[in-house]
């Protein structure tokens, strides 16, 4: 009876040492990585590429950190044990998987980037165009502002001509059937003396006439109506020649 009591005891701690033995080589549960879906990125106007690049980096440092950490996982459990198929083959997926989300994150970053950089040059051709056209402006309002010196002083000569010949006497030259306003080089029927235009001339200034020997008539008429005006008279004969 003792025996057989002692065969059973020393069978128990055999078994007992040998599940503690089977505890220590069975390799501890597998973590759980939880992946992340991937939003596809979307094209709008109102998101700002530049912020949406920084956020990508960030995530996609998160993401090779996280990497880095199942692989290390994966050398430490088969450091310590050689894992079973199933949980080597859970193990290579997730790997598979996190290295596919980093691929996504690059590409996603790439695309940020690159539209960033377009946004960039935009920006810098709209910043040329609008210093061109602020140039172009500035010699435009230059080139107005001669142009108008350019008309103050011609509109100034202008006056000036005009004080002149209401100061100077307006001379007359005396033809063959009208008179001629010079230096206006203005010819006036003798028919037409009256109607205002001779005497608005030799208004203010006196007449000077230049008789020809065929513009008798047309002096003694021009006189005439210059001094039934009030207006102050002067002649000169010319002895030879005619002027049509």
């Amino acid at each position: 009876m003792a025996l057989a009591l002692a065969g059973v005891l020393a069978l128990a701690v055999c078994v007992s040492t040998m599940a503690f033995a089977l505890l220590k080589v069975v390799p501890p549960a597998l973590p759980q990585v939880t992946l992340r879906p991937v939003p596809p990125p979307v094209a709008s106007q109102e998101r700002d590429p530049r912020a949406e690049m920084l956020a990508q980096q960030r995530e996609l440092a998160v993401l090779d950190q996280q990497l880095r950490d199942a692989r290390q996982r994966v050398q430490d459990l088969e450091r310590q044990a050689q894992p079973g198929p199933e949980r080597r083959v859970a193990l290579i997926r997730q790997q598979d998987q996190l290295t596919h989300l980093i691929e996504q994150r690059r590409a996603s970053l790439r695309e940020y980037e690159d539209a960033a950089r377009r946004q960039a040059a935009q920006q810098e051709a709209a910043r040329l165009r609008l210093e061109r056209l602020r140039a172009e402006a500035a010699e435009l309002e230059r080139h107005i502002a001669l142009l108008k010196g350019n008309v103050g002083q011609a509109q100034e000569a202008r006056r000036a001509q005009a004080a002149q010949e209401r100061l100077s006497t307006q001379h007359v030259e005396c033809v063959r059937g009208a008179v001629i306003l010079e230096p206006q080089h203005t010819r006036i029927p003798v028919a037409e003396l009256r109607n205002g235009g001779f005497v608005a001339a030799v208004t203010g200034r006196g007449a000077s006439f230049l008789v020809r020997p065929d513009g008798i008539d047309s002096f003694m008429a021009a006189r005439a109506i210059a001094r039934g005006a009030g207006i102050t008279v002067g002649y000169e004969p010319v002895l030879s020649g005619s002027k049509p």
